[in-house]
């Protein structure tokens, strides 16, 4: 923290394009980013600032959802100054709700229609478009490892998708699937929230 705090130069553009910027959006990632990297400060209640500061110090893909917030021209603007994961592929015709959160989302690419609230993803997720039509994600969707999300198909709130899934049909809300192709496995009940 306190090297980021001497590099403050270096992020002077992004802290004003942020207070300039979309910045319930990116308040709420940096909500959902620092519940997990900033763990190890538990009990230490930072300004918002600070906490995105430190964020865009030391996490590529916390940078690459930053500038994709920022939008096509702001983002590019300043990216430079301190690049993004060049392997997560985000790209501005995309719309995201809030509170995006990635773990290693590295060889990821997130070429949806619209995408909801609370999104979670890991590495290696490709969502994208087939016949021209890209898939729109509901709210509360969790998205494990090397899944592939393909075409125009919906799907629901409240849904998680297994490692290795290959999904082609709509998925509806409060679904578990598994599976080439994916298939439903359980349907998540309200004692069940953990799961998401």
């Amino acid at each position: 923290m306190l090297f980021a705090l001497l590099l403050i130069p270096l992020y002077v553009p992004a802290l004003i394009m942020y207070l300039g910027g979309v910045k319930v959006y990116i308040d709420s990632d940096v909500e959902r980013f620092s519940t997990r990297n900033l763990r190890h400060l538990k009990g230490l209640k930072l300004p918002n600032c600070l906490r995105l500061l430190f964020l865009l110090h030391t996490d590529r893909w916390f940078r690459t959802i930053f500038y994709y917030r920022l939008g096509p021209i702001k983002g590019n603007l300043i990216k430079w100054i301190r690049p993004g994961c060049k392997t997560f592929f985000l790209p501005y015709s995309t719309k995201v709700g809030k509170s995006m959160f990635g773990a290693h989302p590295f060889a990821t690419d997130l070429n949806a229609k619209s995408i909801g609230d609370n999104f979670s993803f890991k590495n290696c997720t490709t969502i994208g478009q087939s016949g021209g039509k890209r898939p729109v994600i509901g709210n509360n969707v969790y998205v494990g490892s090397n899944v592939v999300i393909i075409g125009g198909i919906t799907i629901g709130n409240n849904v998680v998708i297994g490692a290795g899934t290959v999904v082609v049909k709509d998925i509806p809300d409060n679904a578990v699937v598994v599976g080439n192709p994916a298939r439903i496995v359980k349907f998540i009940e309200e004692s069940d929230n953990n799961l998401i």
